[in-house]
């Protein structure tokens, strides 16, 4: 889970307003995230919330991010009914507070990553589509955690109806970004229309 590449660990440079006053237990936990040590980095997470919950008061986007981060470690260690309501939690400050932000997208991808992995297909769907138009509106179209997302959803959609779960699915697949298929399959554009 400590990857820079559009994990929930590559908005770890997100808390800019904050004089620098010391080693933040966040940061900490981070950093014993990517060690191996998750004893450590829950403990420094539920810190983290703590503190920021005491300081800014429990609605904070602040104290959301840590809270999805804590999340993130127990996902990646397959804790889910742990990971699930501290993501719906997060998500729930996150959409009042920032809706279009990238925190919230990131959430959202990871709260539907989550029910993706449970095979809860139909609670993922409008979550992945939620996270597309976020990153789509805020990083754009061929933004790699755009195309991660993206590519994320096919791949549930076509486990769904590989398992014949395709009809759970609440919304349509997101259109094809044809401007990209085309640009890789050159010899289909004509067929496009």
């Amino acid at each position: 889970s400590c990857s820079i590449d559009g994990d929930s660990s590559s908005y770890r440079y997100r808390f800019p307003h904050r004089e620098n006053v010391g080693i933040d237990p966040a940061d900490m936990a981070y950093l014993a995230e990517c060690h191996g040590h998750h004893k450590e980095a829950e403990r420094l997470y539920y810190q983290s919330i703590r503190t920021r919950t005491e300081k800014l008061g429990p609605q904070h986007l602040d104290v959301a991010v840590v809270t999805s981060d804590l999340a993130s470690l127990y996902c990646a260690q397959n804790r889910y009914a742990e990971a699930e309501p501290l993501l719906t939690q997060a998500l729930c400050i996150q959409q009042q507070v920032a809706p279009d932000q990238l925190e919230t997208g990131n959430s959202l991808y990871q709260l539907a990553r989550l029910y993706q992995h449970q095979e809860r297909y139909s609670a993922a769907d409008p979550l992945f589509q939620d996270a597309l138009t976020i990153f789509r509106q805020q990083l754009g179209a061929q933004h790699p955690k755009t195309q991660a997302v993206y590519a994320d959803l096919m791949k549930m959609v076509v486990t769904a109806i590989e398992v014949g779960k395709f009809t759970e699915l609440n919304a349509e697949a997101p259109p094809l970004d044809l401007n990209s298929l085309s640009d890789r399959y050159s010899w289909a554009r004509p067929n496009w229309n």
